[in-house]
């Protein structure tokens, strides 16, 4: 007779742990699971918050303005530097967008839109060096391009400024800095016990975002992107562009403005020596005539004293001699002048032919063209920007 045999208390026992392990395993690692997988949707939010400000950047030459009564666009009238993040005027479609605190740097500077670093603001603030007032050079003042490099041109202005914490900065690292802008995105609980989901200095009315490095624990899971001045400086090309624009283009125009006065003045200096020729050949035709008439004069005069040589019986021969040196003066100083009269010619037929080689070579026209198209060039390098 068969006898069948259960589960002893024992086996039920291990056996009840043994499942009580698996469940315990399976619920530990789903929500890991859920934990990886809502991280991952955190960081994606946050890249492509940190994405589309770039982004807004380039395509308005500012930075979108914080939003402040919670509809999600941006409101640019008040100067405010914390809020919310205008997810609809970035065109974020996440919900979870709505809830971001946003921060730009803001340092308006009504003075001096050079020294202006309100990055939410678009001015002209190009270019750093004025040239505009000098006699030479190229004056090149770009008025009336605002565009991507009038953003560089802040961040710079900004980068130089020393920290200030009434102003959008990164706390709780090693230091604290100013940033261009930072993003705060809550975590999915009130870890800080401060009635919202935002944690830290987040929860305050301070210009100040957690720095991104902070890692969550129990009283904090926020997450935080923030761009430092360098990092934007560097995302959106400011060095080489405006290296070009406003030195490498605005000294090339300086310099062809600059040669084309030079040549300007040495075609001056060719007409004043061409002149000067003109003067000395009429001097020196004034001076042959002169000449002449000194000849025929001691011609005279020689012809006068022999007559009064014969009238007075030799009595005025002396006089005679006289007159004959002046005859024969008068006659070197023909002979000077004449001379003289040919190179006054010689002079001037030099003078007109570098005058001549001059204008066929076509300096003064083509030193023109050149300044014209290399301030043209650097006009249109301002005008188009960051692109």
């Amino acid at each position: 007779m068969n006898r069948q045999r259960g589960y002893s208390l024992l086996e039920l026992a291990i056996s009840l742990v043994v499942l009580s392990l698996v469940v315990g395993l399976i619920f530990r690692f789903s929500g890991l699971a859920v934990d990886f997988s809502n991280s991952e949707l955190e960081r994606d939010l946050l890249r492509s918050a940190d994405s589309a400000l770039v982004g807004f950047v380039l395509a308005n030459h500012r930075l979108p303005c914080p939003d402040s009564n919670a509809d999600g666009s941006e409101d640019c009238a008040g100067g405010t530097a914390v809020g919310g993040l205008p997810f609809r005027t970035l065109g974020l479609p996440d919900a979870r967008a709505r809830a971001m605190r946003y921060g730009i740097y803001r340092a308006p500077n009504a003075g001096s839109a050079a020294a202006d670093a309100d990055l939410g603001v678009v001015l002209d603030r190009m270019p750093l060096l004025e040239v505009s007032g000098v006699p030479l050079g190229a004056r090149l003042d770009f008025a009336g391009n605002r565009n991507g490099i009038d953003f560089c041109a802040a961040l710079r202005t900004a980068s130089l400024a020393g920290f200030s914490n009434s102003r959008v900065h990164a706390t709780g690292g090693s230091v604290d800095r100013n940033v261009a802008y930072a993003v705060a995105l809550p975590g999915r609980t009130d870890a800080g016990n401060s009635g919202t989901l935002l944690d830290g200095v987040h929860t305050g009315g301070s210009p100040a975002f957690e720095t991104a490095a902070r890692a969550g624990s129990r009283l904090y899971d926020d997450r935080v992107v923030a761009a430092s001045f360098d990092r934007l400086w560097g995302e959106l090309s400011c060095g080489e562009v405006v290296a070009a624009v406003n030195h490498a283009h605005a000294n090339a125009a300086s310099a062809a403005e600059v040669i084309m006065q030079a040549i300007a003045d040495y075609k001056l200096q060719l007409d004043l020596a061409k002149r000067m020729a003109e003067s000395s050949l009429a001097g020196a035709v004034a001076g042959e005539a002169a000449a002449i008439g000194g000849v025929a004069l001691a011609a005279a005069e020689a012809a006068l004293a022999v007559a009064q040589t014969i009238l007075t019986t030799g009595a005025a021969a002396a006089v005679t001699g006289l007159a004959a040196a002046a005859v024969a003066l008068s006659a070197v100083g023909l002979g000077l002048s004449t001379v003289s009269l040919a190179m006054a010619v010689i002079s001037l037929d030099s003078a007109t032919q570098d005058v001549a080689d001059f204008l066929s070579q076509g300096y003064v026209v083509r030193s023109q063209a050149l300044a014209a198209r290399l301030r043209a060039n650097a006009e249109a390098a301002d005008a188009a920007g960051l692109y």
